[in-house]
This record gives C-alpha cells, structure tokens and sequence, in this order.
C-alpha cells in the first residue's frame, strides 16, 4: 500500500511525509540520507497452527495475526524531529 499511496502522489502523503527531506540524525550525531517515511505501517500477516505430534497429523488452525514491523517507530511514523 505504500508503493500505491506514493505513486498516487502528494494528495495521498501525510503532512509529515511531504515535509520529511529524507534524513534521520543519529544519535551519535551520524547522518542517514535516502530515507523514505511510509504513510502506513509495515506489517505481515500470518497465520499459526497447532500439533500435538512431531509428525504434525493432528495440526489445526490456532491463530491469524499482524505482526507490525515498525509500531512504536517515532521517526519511521513521523512523530519525532521532523519538520513541518
């Protein structure tokens, strides 16, 4: 989804993403250049299964999920140090 909300063009970017230049400051003082602020989350979907036996002939469906890549990321969602 991010790849289609870019290709659509600024109307479709956050605030945060238009303003962002593309750097991240370290803390060690370092500069990253290229970056590239997402308008969602990264995620992948997954789903878990269960067995009682190690030849897995009893397995069943346990569990659907979305585990977030980056939940939390400050930078990465564009709640820390940047401009506009």
């Amino acid at each position: 989804m991010n790849a289609t909300f870019r290709a659509l063009g600024s109307s479709y970017m956050t605030p945060a993403q238009r303003a962002f230049d593309g750097r991240q400051i370290l803390s060690n003082g370092d500069v990253i250049t290229g970056r590239q602020m997402d308008h969602s989350t990264k995620n992948h979907p997954i789903a878990c299964f269960r067995a009682t036996t190690d030849t897995l002939q009893d397995a069943w469906f346990h569990a659907k999920g979305n585990w977030k890549e980056d939940k939390g990321e400050q930078t990465a969602l564009g709640f820390k140090d940047t401009p506009g």
